[in-house]
């Protein structure tokens, strides 16, 4: 195994991976390093390589839920300087921004969201 040290909201990896992983990253960002950090990530892929998505408090388009999203997005905005809960549409413009496809939304079983795609290559 070998670790890389670097901040994924300023460049990519200095390698090529076939999976990039952001967990319990996006929401603690503001907007422009969400975004960054989504096009960071997908620069340091191979064509045809994932990325994974996962955290907590990721809201419907209209910010109106799921309960547990608008709850999380109080509780980042106080808790971040920056936080918050980004919605659906949010994530799905920056990663297809970012060249992936097939973009899916998922539940995994602790409650987290994950958004799974593919950089078209």
């Amino acid at each position: 195994m070998v670790v890389e040290e670097g901040d994924i909201t300023v460049a990519p990896s200095i390698g090529r991976h076939d999976l990039a992983i952001l967990k319990a990253v996006v929401q603690v960002l503001p907007p422009d390093q969400a975004r960054s950090s989504i096009l960071n990530a997908a620069r340091c892929l191979t064509p045809g390589g994932e990325i994974a998505i996962a955290g907590w408090g990721v809201v419907d388009d209209d910010r109106l839920g799921p309960p547990e999203g608008v709850f999380l997005n109080i509780t980042f905005l106080n808790l971040y300087r920056h936080g918050e809960s980004y919605t659906e549409g949010q994530y799905r413009a920056w990663m297809t921004e970012a060249g992936f496809r097939d973009i899916s939304r998922s539940r995994l079983a602790d409650g987290c969201t994950l958004f799974r795609a593919r950089l078209t290559g």
